[in-house]
């Protein structure tokens, strides 16, 4: 592997068509409608974000196909009134699939059986071979995946001028549904690497796989399919007044409804400190040392262990393993907890301001503040789906290929995420101040004072 070296392009057709109609109906009405729809495949040699591998063995395919369609209705009711109206949807999709056979184990002839038989595709496990210089690797997590993002938009817009006044109001309405795999190795891992206190070591990763002789081993019990959907309402009133011939007002406010985004099938889950319960927590393997060895401590028998197991959890059955997993969780389907595992906070009040007033025929000030708040974005949502007790992944260590069905796995305290249960959303404060002055016949200056303030931003 030392001398390798590999360099390989990806396919990439990709082919996007535009439809548009215009229509003036009459006078008073006009119509437009436009529908583009895109056709897109790469094949990856080297894989995808979630199934890569650093030997071109074969092609890992990524298709991302969409359409987007929107249509406008605007009216002329009458001089002073007019209305808009805009309707559109749009849909992308994300598909990630082997092109072949070639990481097929039943082309292979590979006859071991893993714990758990979630893998869809019959793929080979992600094989590690440490202290192999530049080993290969396959690392296959969520494969098959497959991801579609699907979202409606209404907004409807009038406006009316009077006098001095020309005031709008509008209502804007936002639906996404998303479905997306969960990043969990349901083919599973295997290390080959070397361990001394590993029986069935034979100084060497790629004799151990030869051997069948692993380090540890470990998988995912199920993959898991997202189904995360939300609305956004918003609405809107504002006033722009010339008060005299100086001084012109932009005035208005606009509500917000940030529904949280939640799994559907309320599989998800979030780690809330308020929830944990210190009297039920698990019981750990701890490290000793005798006689010169690590090994671990069961702390309630005082039996030896190997050392590569402190810091599990004492295996009394994977039923009780969940229930310690989910110690401290707020579950989306338990009926007391927010399915989008943040509390709604309602309507959300934006006032908007801006003023220019002319101070005299050389000099105008400028003066405006708004408030704006959004949702954060999805990801942190869709990484709540593997958290437990939807998932559990045991470890089995120095075993054998042949042998993991009459083996008993591991746990290990899991990787969790939690949201802050209050469900603050991502808030910006905004307000300048801008002179305008002319100081010669063709040139002006201006001077700006720009500032915004974001409170309740996302940090993971």
């Amino acid at each position: 592997m030392f001398n390798y070296q590999t360099q390989v392009s990806d396919k990439f057709p990709r082919r996007e068509n535009i439809y548009r109609g215009d229509y003036n109906i009459n006078d008073k009405w006009r119509f437009y409608s436009r529908f583009i729809k895109t056709k897109s495949e790469q094949d990856r040699a080297y894989g995808q974000w979630n199934a890569d591998y650093n030997i071109p063995f074969a092609p890992m395919n990524f298709g991302n196909p969409g359409w987007s369609w929107v249509n406008n209705l605007t009216t002329t009711i009458n001089p002073t009134l007019t209305n808009e109206f805009i309707f559109g949807s749009s849909k992308n999709v994300l598909n990630i699939d082997p092109v072949d056979q070639t990481f097929d184990r039943a082309k292979l002839g590979l006859a071991y059986k893993m714990p758990f038989g979630g893998d869809k595709l019959g793929l080979v496990q992600n094989w590690r071979f440490g202290g192999v210089p530049n080993a290969p690797f396959t690392a296959f997590n969520g494969t098959p995946f497959r991801n579609f993002n699907n979202t409606i938009d209404i907004t409807d817009n009038v406006t009316k001028v009077m006098g001095a006044h020309t005031m709008k109001a509008g209502i804007y309405l936002h639906k996404s549904r998303k479905d997306q795999t969960a990043f969990t190795s349901v083919n599973g891992d295997i290390w080959f690497d070397r361990n001394s206190q590993n029986p069935g070591d034979t100084n060497w990763a790629y004799s151990n796989a030869l051997l069948g002789n692993f380090d540890r081993l470990a998988q995912s019990d199920k993959v898991l399919n997202g189904q995360y959907r939300s609305w956004n309402i918003e609405w809107f009133v504002q006033d722009n007044w010339r008060v005299n011939k100086k001084l012109t007002l932009d005035y208005g406010i606009r509500f917000y409804i940030i529904q949280p985004q939640y799994d559907a099938a309320l599989q998800t889950s979030s780690f809330n400190p308020a929830l944990y319960d210190p009297a039920a927590r698990a019981q750990l393997i701890q490290p000793a040392r005798i006689d010169g060895v690590n090994v671990g401590i069961n702390p309630i028998t005082g039996a030896t262990v190997p050392n590569a197991l402190v810091g599990s959890i004492l295996n009394t059955g994977r039923g009780f393993v969940n229930v310690l997993y989910a110690n401290g969780m707020g579950l989306s389907n338990s009926g007391s907890y927010p399915r989008g595992l943040i509390d709604s906070r309602g309507v959300h009040y934006a006032p908007r301001l801006g003023v220019a007033y002319q101070v005299n025929e050389k000099t105008v000030l400028r003066v405006g503040f708004g408030i704006f708040y959004d949702r954060f974005q999805g990801n942190p949502v869709f990484d709540m789906l593997p958290n437990p007790p939807s998932t559990t992944r045991p470890t089995y260590f120095f075993g054998n290929l042949n042998t993991i069905q009459n083996s008993q796995g591991s746990f290990f305290p899991n990787n969790v995420r939690g949201f802050d249960k209050l469900g603050n959303v991502p808030t910006t404060y905004q307000w300048n101040v801008t002179v305008q002055r002319q100081i010669l016949k063709t040139t002006a200056l201006e001077v700006s004072y720009v500032a915004n303030r974001g409170t309740h931003l996302l940090s993971t």
